[in-house]
């Protein structure tokens, strides 16, 4: 083994030219501890070869640390300033630690020899430690900062990850995934487009985001790639599906994750980024609009996705409703498109394996046709449909959506978006963009008087102008919740089963009627 003495005039070198470039006081405390150990271990015996090799690793880390913040920005954030404080005090311990066996004779050495050793090793799993938190702090300082100067300081921070040492991978044990979905019918572009994008770039990792109207399918689709053969050899233990349905804002998600990864504690955001950033992972946030949607909210989770997504290794899918990617995320391209609905073969592959023993005939009859299109073959409708369809003929079920609507769509009295399509349409309409432009919800009600839809043009849609103020934006937001879209005429258009419930449940403005 090489003496580790040619190694500490190196570094103490290298401490002393860093000390005098260094304006930031706290740096240059580090920086001259990290030299007085060095000076003490340069003095001891090669039976302490340990020490001496300890107190080398601390003047790299010094060295490191300082580099790492020269490369980021002037000024220390709080969360940086914590990790150095406690960084100090391990320093400190060392150094005590050298001074101690500074003065002892050669006899006491040797029979401290073990002693010093385990002592020596103890110290060694603190700097590391200590690093660790350190890195993680940086990260997150990096990812904040992103948010101001994006394009500058990303550069910074992948030269910051780069110089920092990496961490032993994760001990802990993830929760159990989910299931994947029983059968998955025409959805093999869009998972071959999910699959292959992640696999590309397993390196380097990836941001998407499955959008949609609830109920189309967008969390079947994730469970299906997280079981994708190729991804579960990629990341194997390390892929996580987060339901974010009770997080209502970034703290939700920080403790969804961490109740997961089986944290607790303190400084659990930080805690959650270090141990998703020890090595590449796929997480998938599931239904993020919850936390999302909410104004006082976007921002916070905004900048969460932005540091999760920012991570070395990432994986990030996330599925939302509606049509709106959030903003601080550097999504990948090309786009995942937005999930629409079935097309008729997929739609009744569906109810086939939901009713097996239904008959060719009835498979092929118009009444199911005409049911099917009432659904617009909506995911959701199509399989509660054909699971009904084991206790009713298609001919009792399509009179009862003439006499019922969309309350015929539910499954064993179902209260949960899973089960009833009335449920999955209110909850997009009780979002809080839709909540917050109440307008929507009688513009919503007038458009759903024209089955054939209208233009969508300004002499399309003048008529309404006179009764909503602010058309367009109202337009804007039915869109971005997916509730209307334009349709191969170039027709602001609303699918059957949503029109069906506004006519029911909702009023058009009186000035339209």
């Amino acid at each position: 083994m090489t003496s580790p003495l040619g190694g500490i005039a190196l570094t103490t070198d290298l401490l002393a030219n860093a000390s005098k470039a260094c304006p930031i006081p706290v740096l240059q405390t580090l920086l001259g501890l990290a030299a007085l150990g060095l000076e003490v271990a340069a003095g001891l015996q090669g039976a302490n070869q340990g020490a001496q090799l300890l107190a080398r690793h601390v003047g790299e880390v010094a060295l490191s640390v300082t580099s790492a913040l020269d490369a980021l920005h002037d000024s220390l954030p709080p969360e940086v300033e914590g990790s150095l404080s406690h960084l100090l005090s391990v320093v400190r311990a060392i150094n005590d630690v050298l001074q101690r066996t500074s003065t002892l004779g050669r006899v006491q050495k040797i029979l401290q020899r073990t002693t010093l050793a385990v002592e020596v090793k103890s110290l060694r799993q603190d700097l590391d430690a200590a690093m660790q938190t350190f890195r993680l702090s940086i990260i997150l300082s990096t990812s904040r900062y992103l948010q101001r100067e994006e394009t500058r300081t990303k550069e910074s921070s992948e030269r910051v990850l780069k110089m920092l040492e990496s961490v032993p991978p994760l001990t802990a044990t993830w929760d159990l995934l989910p299931p994947a979905p029983h059968y998955l019918f025409g959805r093999d572009t869009e998972l071959g487009l999910v699959t292959s994008c992640l696999c590309q770039r397993a390196e380097q990792g990836a941001s998407l985001v499955l959008l949609g109207l609830g109920g189309v399918g967008k969390t079947s689709l994730v469970l299906a790639a997280l079981h994708d053969v190729r991804l579960a050899q990629a990341y194997s233990s390390r892929r996580l599906f987060i339901s974010c349905e009770s997080a209502w804002d970034a703290s939700g998600i920080v403790g969804a994750l961490a109740s997961a990864l089986r944290l607790a504690g303190d400084s659990l955001r930080m805690r959650v980024l270090h141990a998703l950033s020890e090595a590449p992972t796929l997480l998938v946030l599931d239904n993020l609009e919850t936390p999302w949607e909410p104004k006082l909210s976007r921002t916070p989770v905004e900048q969460l996705l932005a540091a999760i997504s920012n991570l070395p290794g990432m994986a990030l899918i996330v599925t939302m409703r509606g049509a709106e990617r959030p903003q601080g995320v550097q999504w990948t391209s090309p786009h995942i498109p937005v999930l629409q609905p079935f097309d008729r073969p997929a739609a009744l592959q569906t109810v086939q394996h939901e009713a097996p023993n239904v008959s060719d005939d009835e498979l092929a009859s118009a009444s199911l046709g005409e049911l099917l299109d009432h659904l617009a073959d909506h995911p959701l409708a199509v399989r509660i449909i054909g699971r009904l369809m084991n206790h009713e003929s298609t001919d009792e079920l399509l009179q009862r959506w003439k006499t019922e609507g969309t309350t015929l769509i539910n499954e064993g009295g179902g209260d949960n978006k899973s089960s009833s399509l009335d449920i999955s349409i209110r909850l997009s309409l009780d979002s809080s963009r839709m909540r917050s432009h109440p307008d929507t919800r009688s513009l919503l009600a007038t458009l759903s008087l024209f089955p054939g839809g209208i233009p969508d043009s300004a002499d399309g849609l003048v008529f309404l102008q006179p009764t909503l103020p602010r058309l367009l934006q109202h337009i804007s937001v039915l869109k971005q919740a997916s509730l209307v879209y334009i349709n191969s005429a170039q027709r602001l258009s609303i699918l059957p089963p949503i029109r069906e419930y506004a006519l029911r449940h909702l009023e058009p403005s009186n000035s339209s009627l």
